[in-house]
């Protein structure tokens, strides 16, 4: 509300890159006081080193989210700014997105240690790359009519709540997101503990998916069937969850993990659009906000 979006979304992905950089270093420097004490047969220094380097990591790690959120919004708020066709173009744009996670993810299955710091290491350097190209990005100006407190702080997209269609897919939104967070968090240990070979790699398969759908999405007309591009996507992860459930390796790739990737882009892509349709012009980028805040 204060700053053009493009230097915000600049300094959003510099904080995290830093962040990304201290957390990796303070674990390459944590690990191996608990590895000496497992190696010397004393658990018990093992758990207190351990506890002793969770606090500041997870300090580094709330910084490192709190910036990363307003990055992904942001990204989303400048697309839709600056695409002459929000509701046609997003999708393709977005897309890029999704192969760079299908890069990063092999990068690491491929060439790093999973259960190291090197994927701090290499979120650090991305986000960094990330936030000097932001500095090239189009003069995203503020919209807003004025500059005051409750301005700089998105409270006019509170009266979006008035708009019945608005509130209920926050609720929709926010339930999707609760279920959501344990495939985000839990699916590579799952995978592991199936038996799944590569984890990191095979769970690419879902932003392979994922790139396709997002082609597919201008071809479907979202101004028409926005509501049913939705409904395909909170579907399709109510299959990947009855996949999983299964306990089948065989099902949960070539069922669950696909899923991931579809209903995403069906839910989370179409509904961005979505928003930038039910917000006023000057309001677009709170309610953006305020919807990430809400998931």
């Amino acid at each position: 509300r204060l700053f053009r979006a493009e230097r915000v979304f600049a300094a959003a992905c510099l904080v995290s890159a830093a962040a990304l950089a201290a957390a990796g270093g303070w674990c390459d420097a944590q690990f191996p006081l608990v590895r000496d004490a497992y190696a010397a047969g004393d658990p018990d220094a093992a758990r207190r080193a351990a506890r002793t380097a969770f606090g500041p990591l997870l300090a580094l790690m709330l910084v490192q989210c709190a910036a990363s959120q307003l990055g992904v919004t942001l990204s989303t708020v400048l697309a839709l700014r600056n695409l002459s066709d929000p509701a046609g173009m997003f999708a393709r744009v977005r897309l890029w997105g999704t192969v760079g996670w299908v890069v990063a993810g092999n990068a690491i299955g491929g060439f790093l240690a999973a259960a190291s710091a090197d994927p701090l290491y290499l979120a650090a350097a991305a986000s960094a790359a990330c936030g000097g190209y932001a500095l090239t990005l189009p003069a995203t100006r503020p919209r807003g009519s004025g500059r005051s407190l409750a301005e700089a702080f998105g409270l006019p997209a509170l009266g979006l709540l008035r708009d019945r269609a608005f509130v209920v897919f926050l609720v929709v939104a926010g339930g999707a997101a609760v279920l959501n967070q344990f495939y985000v968090v839990f699916a590579h240990k799952f995978l592991t503990d199936l038996g799944v070979p590569t984890p990191e790699r095979v769970m690419t398969v879902g932003q392979v998916v994922e790139v396709v759908c997002m082609f597919a999405i201008p071809l479907l007309n979202p101004r028409r069937w926005m509501k049913a591009l939705m409904l395909l996507g909170l579907g399709g992860w109510v299959l990947r969850t009855g996949a999983l459930a299964t306990l089948d390796p065989t099902l949960a790739v070539a069922v669950g993990v696909p899923m991931h990737g579809w209903s995403y882009t069906f839910f989370s892509i179409v509904a961005a659009t979505f928003i930038d349709r039910e917000a006023p012009p000057g309001l677009r980028a709170s309610a953006q906000g305020l919807v990430s805040f809400v998931t």
